[in-house]
Parts: C-alpha cells; structure tokens; sequence
C-alpha cells in the first residue's frame, strides 16, 4: 500500500481566508458543494453540515484544492484555528479496509467518520453520489490529519 496525497485542504475560519484560499491557487472556477453528513465524531454519533469548494490544479495528477468549511454540528478541528485540516486520498470500501488495520497496528485513532446524507452540487445530485469520509487523527504524529474518501454511487 502506498499513501497518494490527491487532496489537500485547508480550513479557513472566516470568508476572507475562503477567499485568499481560492485568490492564492487562482484555479478559476470552483465547484461548490454544500453537505449534510452523519456519522461518529471521536466516537460521539451526531450530524454535521459543511460549505465545500474545491479546485482543480492544471497537471496530469490533477490535484484537488479544498476549502473546507463547517457550518453546523460537531466535527473533528471544531476547536482548531484556521489550519490545513487534511491530505486525502480516494480509495474503494475494500482499501479503506486495509488502511484501517495500517491505522491500528500503529494505534493511530479515527477522528471523525461519516457519510454524507445530502450534497447541492449538481453532478453528486443527478448522479446519486455521496461519500464516506474517514478522517485518522494523524495531526500529532506529521502535522495535519490523513483522510480517505470512499464513493458510493447510486
């Protein structure tokens, strides 16, 4: 197995940083993305709800750039300051398998999993799509936390 960082988010606290964020990559246009998920929050069950943009770098990895932003319920960098919340890799259901036992073996916890509930961005809706989000709290270990992203489709 071998880690791919394929998104890199960051978590600004206020809409100046959304906006420096987005100024900074200067990407064009984003796609935006409102979202309603449920799931367990270092173990406490519960529902958030956050604004998500996210762009796209020009190069053959293509990069994904998101602004993450919560806007309701609990999540796991709640009480962080403004910050690079995450790296994410996409996986399928079986690869996240795998990573959690590389998870555990080296006692590394799992800060938040959810799975999205609703999403406002055209393609996920007229595609049925939605997402379980596993978030490893890995911020003590290399700074930031590693995050995998699973797509369920319809």
């Amino acid at each position: 197995m071998k880690f791919i960082v394929e998104q890199l988010a960051f978590s600004p606290k206020s809409e100046a940083g959304k906006r420096f964020l987005k100024e900074l990559f200067n990407f064009g246009a984003w796609v935006e993305d409102a979202v309603i998920a449920e799931g367990e929050v270092f173990g406490e069950k519960g529902i958030n709800e956050a604004n998500l943009s996210f762009g796209y770098q020009d190069t053959p990895d293509k990069l994904e750039v998101e602004n993450l932003r919560y806007t309701k319920g609990n999540n796991w960098i709640k009480n962080k300051k403004a910050c690079v919340s995450h790296v994410g890799m996409h996986v399928t259901a079986a690869e996240l398998s795998k990573w959690r036992s590389f998870m555990e073996d080296r006692y590394v916890s799992i800060a938040q999993e959810v799975t999205t509930k609703s999403h406002t961005n055209e393609f996920l809706v007229n595609n049925g799509r939605t997402y379980n989000y596993t978030i490893f709290s890995t911020r003590e270990l290399i700074g930031t936390d590693i995050k995998f992203i699973v797509r369920i489709d319809a």
